[in-house]
């Protein structure tokens, strides 16, 4: 009797200890990509545990338990926005897909023929963790490719990118941007990429510029901090006309805030285009962003 309370005070002190922890603050704030698709993927273990935990405590009432834990998932989501934590839908599918691996956990042993749950329990297991797996993966194609930042034959990663105001289109041939409003900053931005830039002498940008009916201004931004104000940036603007551009800007300039202040070019944390002027429609092909070792 003394051994079934131990057991029942440590799970109760598990449930306890993940909801404490899906429902506290965060404790950090990222903007990285990799460690978000991870953070995010916890949302799986913490509702496989609470499962099975639940589970052990209602053996006769699997049913209703399945019911209550399935409920509980968005009930928990919704809540967290009063903790100062996001609110997502993709965690809620995380979270079902974590009450899912654990009740089929359960009954694999505790049912005769349990096995057969082996098969979907590994296919919603794989499905969770294709995407931080993928982004991970991708970020080793990100470090490969330097001192190329975006190149021609790149695929479109959406996760790499932010974009403003603008669609994206993807083709055989490539994918491209195409303005949504007339208003605004459209524009795009590398979310990842290769933060230590202290051997380029250059940087070069080469894009095609269409269905512009007017010349557009188009800004070169590269930032060493988040969210850095307008004098604490590089920030260079260019005319831009329909056709072919190829600019290149040299490290004494791009290595320069618009407020005069040496950049630190070992944590640049983002780099990439904006347009004002420019109409909705008109459609931006980003052939390469490259960081130089020698200006040509």
């Amino acid at each position: 009797m003394i051994r079934a309370w131990n057991v029942r005070l440590i799970m109760i002190a598990v449930i306890g200890l993940v909801l404490f922890a899906l429902m506290a603050p965060p404790p950090f704030t990222t903007t990285d990509r990799v460690v978000a698709a991870w953070w995010d993927f916890l949302h799986v273990p913490a509702f496989g545990v609470i499962s099975v935990a639940m589970l052990w405590f209602c053996r006769t009432r699997r049913v209703t338990t399945m019911v209550v834990l399935v409920a509980l998932v968005p009930v928990l989501e919704a809540l967290q926005r009063y903790t100062g934590r996001d609110v997502s839908g993709f965690d809620v599918l995380l979270g079902w897909a974590g009450v899912a691996i654990g009740v089929m956990g359960c009954l694999c042993g505790r049912m005769r023929a349990g096995w057969v749950l082996l098969l979907p329990l590994t296919v919603v297991l794989v499905a969770v963790l294709w995407h931080p797996v993928r982004t991970t993966m991708d970020r080793v194609r990100v470090r490969e490719a330097f001192p190329v930042l975006a190149g021609f034959d790149a695929r479109w990663v959406p996760s790499r990118w932010q974009v403003t105001d603008c669609a994206i289109e993807v083709a055989p041939s490539g994918w491209s941007a195409r303005v949504i409003t007339d208003g605004g900053y459209p524009g795009l931005f590398l979310a990842d990429l290769v933060a230590d830039w202290q051997h380029a002498e250059g940087l070069l940008v080469d894009l095609d510029v269409e269905s512009l009916d007017r010349t557009a201004t188009m800004w070169i931004r590269v930032d060493d901090r988040n969210d850095a104000p307008y004098h604490d940036r590089f920030q260079e603007a260019f005319a831009m006309g329909e056709g072919h551009h190829r600019i290149t800007i040299p490290r004494s300039r791009f290595g320069v805030t618009t407020g005069g202040r040496v950049m630190d070019l070992t944590r640049v944390q983002t780099a990439g285009i904006f347009f004002t002027g420019i109409k909705s429609g008109a459609v931006v092909r980003l052939h390469r962003i490259e960081l130089l070792p020698a200006l040509p």
